[in-house]
């Protein structure tokens, strides 16, 4: 009886404990954020993974451009293009919409993408077709806005022949550390994270960040200041 009597102490002072730790949890992590749903994109279209940089808010949508020929995919679905937004954030105001055009978008799938506010540089995927086996696989772009705040002509960063998809750029505050995700095949998983080390105008060859991958999925990474966050 006596062992009983202590394992049930010993079980709601575990308790006590869990508690107390919860509540110091909450008040060291817990922040004053409100969230607000911004109306951008019809009920029927698809928006998602934004980033925001120049007073404007980047995101990729699937709705459908009566100004070029569209095309769907194996879920009917339209492809997807990139698209920005004016914001102004001091008084959370929407303005105008438009598509990123014929120098980034093309008839296939592009985004997310996601800028270096010190360079003005913007890294996003796109897909690709090889040549061989007309395969659609998913690879790195890197743009830059011109003195006219115009993006200059896309261009590709691994032009290599592959059959494996790179994907969801990062781009450091410092512009020199680049971070994907991809499916190549020494990954441990379906896909994992990659970096590779930008001097000039050259990268260093990309290389899989071991401390972070499993053998599950990592993607989808993103800097903010030092601090790289993924799913």
């Amino acid at each position: 009886m006596t062992k009983k009597r202590t394992n049930k102490s010993t079980f709601a002072l575990k308790f006590l404990l869990l508690i107390c730790l919860q509540q110091i949890n909450v008040s060291v992590f817990a922040q004053n954020i409100s969230i607000k749903q911004l109306k951008i994109g019809k009920s029927n279209e698809n928006v998602f993974a934004s980033d925001y940089f120049n007073n404007k808010i980047f995101y990729c949508s699937d709705k459908k451009v009566k100004s070029k020929e569209s095309f769907e995919n194996e879920y009917n679905q339209n492809f997807l293009d990139l698209y920005s937004i004016t914001f102004d954030n001091s008084n959370k105001h929407l303005g105008t919409e438009e598509n990123l055009g014929e120098n980034i978008n093309s008839y296939l799938n592009e985004g997310p993408i996601n800028f270096n506010a010190n360079t003005k540089q913007g890294f996003f995927s796109s897909n690709r077709i090889d040549s061989a086996t007309t395969e659609l696989f998913l690879t790195l772009f890197q743009t830059k806005l011109d003195s006219n705040n115009q993006f200059k002509k896309r261009t590709e960063l691994f032009k290599d022949n592959y059959n494996y998809n790179i994907a969801h750029p990062t781009i450091s505050e410092s512009g020199t550390i680049l971070v994907f995700s991809s499916d190549r095949e020494d990954s441990k998983g379906r896909t994992d994270l990659y970096v590779c080390f930008k001097t000039n105008s050259h990268g260093s060859m990309p290389v899989p960040i071991d401390g972070l991958n499993t053998n599950a999925v990592e993607t989808f990474p993103h800097f903010h200041g030092n601090i790289l966050y993924f799913s």
